[in-house]
């Protein structure tokens, strides 16, 4: 019979982060461009670079020059989170074979690993606005449907077809999607693979996939009838009134919410898209005992004339506020987006000044994870940590639309 090696803090590191990376859901669907710009000094958490914008502009008639100021758009990713798993290996635990070290040890860490990352990601789900609501399934309703209007909302924010578009459901949501489909889901080499796999593979321009990690959002109690309080408001806090005349928390951050004669425009065209826009609240608000209450918002509000344009009119005094979404009622947030939505960045943790350690960085996925271990010789012991390091941000939340559907069985 073959002697085992004794398992070095490498191989360890290298074995993990293939497990790391097959188990990622979400984050390998997110932009990784920027990764590059933590490593020129090392990063920590609280580290942040300003992700640049893609500038606009508007669209002059006639002959005349009429020179746009030019305006850098940023925004920040910052290394937000320090994910790591901690086990305690004796020394017959060491001398497995890769491996049954692998299945018994390192896989279950590496999994658990991974979905703590997805649920980092998923937990931006708040700073989308464009929603639309996945019906109950019924014989007259259809989700494949929405999902198909969720994908041409993209086609609307001039959001390119290309091959990185992505839908992340939650599992009893997948279920029933393929369900519906069956068959007709995927072309049919892919067919078998949905039905042995449970897997919907890629249809309609999308790259499907499942995750349980999905967040969940429940909406504000609200109250009233709440409507705009002056006429020709911009930016980034909207003052309304109309509320129940109580003190109280009525919208939740990530609720939605539209404004009536306010619809969306094309960030190319500038022209309406003939659809309500849609507006994500960026922090708990609460009315006061008057009813008043001052909502910050998402997109800022930018009328006609400007490149940033984010709504075909200014909402009128009076107009009347509509919700996404049954008040106090929990409704999962599955995502249709580009790439270019989410992006994310792992960085490599400092080296340890004891003990043994492995950094080990996987250029096609963009990860980076680092494995330490030391030694007790009055135990026998071998107690070890793989840590992941990174940050999440939402550079192009038009990129995106949450479809959200009530959690069931």
């Amino acid at each position: 019979m073959a002697t085992n090696s004794l398992l070095t803090i490498s191989m360890i590191t290298r074995r993990m982060i293939q497990v790391l990376r097959n188990n990622l859901v979400f984050t390998m669907g997110c932009d990784r461009k920027y990764q590059g710009e933590f490593a020129q000094s090392g990063a920590k958490i609280g580290d942040t670079v300003n992700i640049r914008l893609p500038s606009r502009f508007t669209v002059q008639d006639g002959a005349p020059l009429n020179a746009q100021n030019y305006t850098e758009r940023s925004v920040p990713l910052t290394i937000s989170f320090q994910k790591h798993t901690d086990v305690e290996f004796t020394s017959r635990e060491m001398t497995l074979s890769l491996d049954d070290w692998s299945r018994r040890i390192g896989e279950p860490e590496a999994i658990k690993l991974a979905n703590a990352v997805d649920v980092v990601g998923l937990s931006e789900y708040w700073k989308v606005y464009n929603s639309v609501i996945s019906p109950a399934v019924s014989p007259t309703t259809s989700k494949w449907r929405m999902y198909l209007r969720a994908a041409a909302l993209l086609d609307q924010e001039a959001i390119p077809r290309d091959g990185q578009r992505y839908c992340i459901t939650e599992p009893v949501e997948a279920a029933d999607i393929i369900d519906e489909n069956k068959g007709l889901f995927q072309s049919a080499s892919q067919i078998s693979e949905q039905y042995e796999a449970g897997e919907m593979g890629k249809s309609a321009g999308m790259t499907w996939k499942m995750d349980q990690n999905i967040q969940a959002h429940t909406t504000g109690i609200r109250g009233g009838s709440p409507t705009v309080n002056q006429a020709g408001q911009t930016g980034s806090l909207l003052v309304t009134n109309n509320w129940t005349a109580a003190a109280a928390v009525r919208l939740k951050k990530g609720d939605v919410f539209q404004i009536t004669g306010v619809n969306a425009v094309n960030i190319q065209s500038q022209q309406s898209t003939g659809r309500p826009r849609d507006f994500t609240v960026l922090a708990d608000a609460s009315s006061d005992a008057t009813g008043n209450m001052t909502i910050q918002i998402s997109p800022p509000i930018i009328g006609p004339g400007s490149p940033d344009q984010t709504v075909n009119v200014l909402p009128g005094a009076g107009a009347l506020l509509t919700f996404t979404g049954t008040p106090n009622t929990t409704y999962m947030q599955n995502l249709v987006y580009h790439k270019l939505a989410f992006t994310c960045a792992f960085v490599d943790l400092v080296e340890p000044f004891s003990g043994s350690y492995s950094r080990v960085s996987d250029p096609q996925a963009g990860i980076s994870m680092r494995s330490w271990k030391n030694s007790d010789i009055r135990t026998d012991s071998h107690p070890a940590r793989v840590d992941v390091m990174g940050g999440f941000a939402t550079p192009v939340p038009e990129a995106a639309v949450r479809v959200w559907s009530v959690p069931a069985f």
